[in-house]
Order: structure tokens, then C-alpha cells, then sequence
């Protein structure tokens, strides 16, 4: 989430650019972007993204009208989408701060705990200590997926990868035997695996294939991530997340939250 406000002490006016404020004489000088990521074969372009509706803390109840907590947005735009490794990046514009503020709140709660997680499975080890570990680590090889099966509720479903490959330099694609039905495209795959943790924006639910005699699943092409290499990074962006920044004549605050869409 990147939230913006006009610089009034130096008397510098930012526009809020959606669609409601482009046409307006007053547009909104305080406003948040939202970044979403989803497959592109769920949403491929601008087109497509403004047609998009995501329904936000849709976590029980048969339908979103019936969940008390869910907030519905529809509208995206900037999409950029790779089809080939069918990934999918989209923003929606809000003027409502709370609402973004909630969702960095519960962004930053869910790096807290990728923080213990990669404590506890990749903690940090002198070279001597992975020559000598490198032998009896477990590998491990769970696969959870958050998604809203036949637009249902949140559902979390677990399984395990039974494979990985590498589909060029960083990027890398996984095949899991955990649950999806129509409705699941485009959800996160959280991947715990002996060299890597892949942060949720790396890999999101693609399609099904039949892989050994049997029905298996697979994921986009997404990033891997060395577990090491995430704990330091994540030390280091807790220390500088709230600072406040400046580009050229926009003043704000990064807030480095990102929202997983699937499809419905």
C-alpha cells in the first residue's frame, strides 16, 4: 500500500488519479494505491482490470453480502501481466485511509511471522555450519494455498510439491498435490522447501496437470527467494518501512503491502 497526501507546507498538490478524480475540478490530494496480484490468465489488462471486483476479508458465509466484515473494491488498473509465466500485478486507488491502513496492519503482521518462520527453519549459519548441517536437514516440502473455490469463502487447503522446476535464472515453478477446484487461479502458494521460502507474491495457483498417473496441480513461474537472504532483508526493511520518502514532488509513505486476488 502506498498512501499519498499533498505536501502543504511546501504547497505541492497531488492528484489523486482515479477514474472519479480525473473528471473532477477538486481531486482527492490524500489517497492509497493498493497492489493485487493474481494469474493473467484471471485478469490480463486494463480492459479486464476495470471490470475486476475483489471482495476483501471474505473469510465465512456462503456469499459476500451475508459476511459482515467484507469490503467489496472493483476497478483496477496499471496491470501488467506476463502471460507466459502467467503473472498478473494490478492497483486499485482508495481514498479510504482506513481501509489501507488495516491492510498494511495485517501485511505487517504476516511478515512478522515469515520472519519466525525463517528463524526457525533457515536460521542464519556460518559456512561451516551449512557444510556440516547440509547432510541431515529435513527437506520440506509443505504447499498451502489460500484461496475462494467456486467463489466461495476463504478456504485453506494442504498438500506437499512433488516437484520444482526451473523455467529460467530466478524464477522457478512448483507441482503439488495440495486440493483446488475451479475458483482457486491466481491464489497464493506458500512453499516451505530446505533452500528457500517464496514470499507470497512469487507464486500463485495456475492450473492442473496429470503428472505420474495422476491429478496434480501447479504454480505461475514466480521468484525464489533464499531463506537467508529474506531474513536479512526483512531485518533491514523493519528498520526503514515507516520512513518517510520522497520522489520528485510526491511525498509519502511506503507501506510495501500486497494483496493476493483469485479468480470467482
Amino acid at each position: 500500500v502506498n498512501m499519498y497526501t499533498a505536501d502543504k507546507d511546501n504547497k505541492v498538490d497531488i492528484g489523486c488519479e482515479c477514474k472519479d478524480c480525473q473528471s473532477s475540478p477538486a481531486p482527492k490530494t490524500q489517497f492509497a494505491h493498493v497492489g493485487i496480484y493474481t494469474a493473467a490468465h484471471v485478469v490480463y489488462d486494463n480492459l479486464e482490470g476495470a471490470y475486476t471486483t475483489c471482495h476483501l476479508f471474505y473469510d465465512k458465509a456462503s456469499v459476500p453480502d451475508a459476511c459482515s466484515d467484507t469490503v467489496t473494491i472493483t476497478g483496477m488498473s496499471h496491470v501488467e501481466s506476463n502471460i507466459v509465466h502467467d503473472r498478473c500485478e494490478m492497483t486499485y486507488i482508495t481514498h479510504d485511509l482506513d481501509l489501507a491502513h488495516r491492510l498494511d496492519q495485517m501485511v505487517r503482521l504476516w511478515k512478522h511471522l515469515i520472519m519466525s518462520i525463517a528463524d526457525k527453519y533457515y536460521p542464519l549459519k556460518s559456512e561451516q555450519q551449512k557444510e556440516e548441517n547440509s547432510q541431515s536437514e529435513t527437506k520440506h516440502t509443505l504447499a498451502i494455498i489460500v484461496s475462494h473455490p467456486h467463489g466461495c469463502s476463504k478456504q485453506v487447503s494442504v498438500g506437499n510439491y512433488i516437484d520444482k522446476g526451473d523455467r529460467q535464472v530466478g524464477l522457478t515453478q512448483y507441482i503439488y498435490d495440495t486440493p483446488t477446484c475451479p475458483g482457486s487461479s491466481g491464489a497464493p502458494v506458500f512453499v516451505l522447501s530446505r533452500d528457500c521460502w517464496d514470499m507470497y507474491d512469487s507464486h500463485v495457483h495456475s492450473g492442473c496437470c496429470v503428472e505420474m498417473h495422476k491429478p496434480l496441480n501447479f504454480s505461475s513461474n514466480g521468484l525464489l527467494i533464499n531463506g537467508q537472504d529474506m531474513v536479512k532483508k526483512q531485518q533491514t526493511e523493519t528498520k526503514h518501512e515507516m520512513e518517510s520518502q520522497t520522489v520528485g514532488q510526491c511525498s509519502y509513505i511506503e507501506m510495501n503491502s500486497k494483496l493476493v486476488c483469485s479468480h470467482e
